[in-house]
């Protein structure tokens, strides 16, 4: 992981210090190891108790809106068996009207940067399971929303395990809702993945945006018509609100235009 050499770099884990968030996962297996001379391991893991491992994980309510927020690093498992019991019964057991869970790395990304990291799909079901309607990431520089959608991965012979391609494919089965519209229509069936990536950083594949026949990836097991928006030649933000059993989500671009917007309803 860079910035995890503190020889290299001794603020590259500078997020362990300086966010005071919940503790309230459990610590995976699959955790960032700080490296470099020894004494400056022994201070960093010594000045960052509790929070080193811990917040690589948590969840919290933010008014009627429960998020959940995953580390999606080359490092750890999506499927954590020190992990999946607490996300299971987190989010079964939350009374709040919508469910979002955040992660970095996007699982269902249409755009050329980052296509081949499709680790977190592996935690699409889990995720239809429990009801979770919004999906936020970042990683790719622009922004991307999809149709609702379900994704039921690719399992070996025997049904025991996923299979992941030497890429880093996770193929599959996907259903699309291309029925909802988040203006006439407005209540998914199935997930919307949002990513929101275009905040400041230089922005990636700029020539796609808003051109759906650039967004192609093969084969259909893999990929298939899931994204709906693409802006790439922008930078933008995202903004969401929530009414009771309406949620309104909007993307701004740097002048305060609203470049796309849906409305959620239950």
């Amino acid at each position: 992981m860079f910035g995890a050499d503190l020889d290299k770099t001794p603020g590259g884990l500078a997020y362990f210090y300086y966010s005071d968030l919940p503790l309230n996962a459990p610590i995976p297996k699959g955790v960032v190891e700080p490296t470099g001379n020894d004494e400056l391991v022994k201070a960093f893991k010594s000045n960052t108790k509790p929070r080193y491992p811990k917040i690589s994980n948590y969840s919290f309510d933010q008014g009627n809106v429960h998020i959940v927020c995953l580390d999606a690093n080359d490092y750890a498992n999506p499927l954590d068996p020190n992990l999946m019991p607490w996300l299971v019964e987190d989010l079964k057991n939350s009374k709040a009207d919508w469910k979002i869970v955040s992660f970095h790395h996007p699982g269902f990304n249409s755009s050329i940067a980052h296509y081949d990291y499709q680790y977190m799909r592996l935690l699409a079901p889990i995720f239809e399971q429990l009801e979770v309607d919004l999906v936020l990431n970042g990683h790719v520089h622009n922004y991307q929303r999809s149709v609702p959608l379900t994704f039921d991965p690719k399992k070996n012979a025997d049904g025991t395990q996923y299979v992941i391609t030497e890429a880093g494919h996770v193929d599959g089965k996907f259903t699309l809702d291309e029925i909802y519209d988040g203006v006439t229509t407005t209540k998914p069936k199935g997930i919307i993945y949002i990513v929101s990536g275009a905040g400041g950083a230089p922005l990636y594949d700029s020539s796609i945006s808003g051109n759906p026949e650039m967004w192609k990836h093969e084969p259909p097991e893999n990929w298939v018509p899931f994204t709906k928006k693409l802006i790439s030649n922008t930078n933008s933000f995202t903004l969401m609100e929530t009414e009771g059993k309406k949620l309104t989500l909007k993307q701004f671009d740097g002048q305060g235009v609203v470049i796309d917007q849906i409305i959620m309803t239950k």
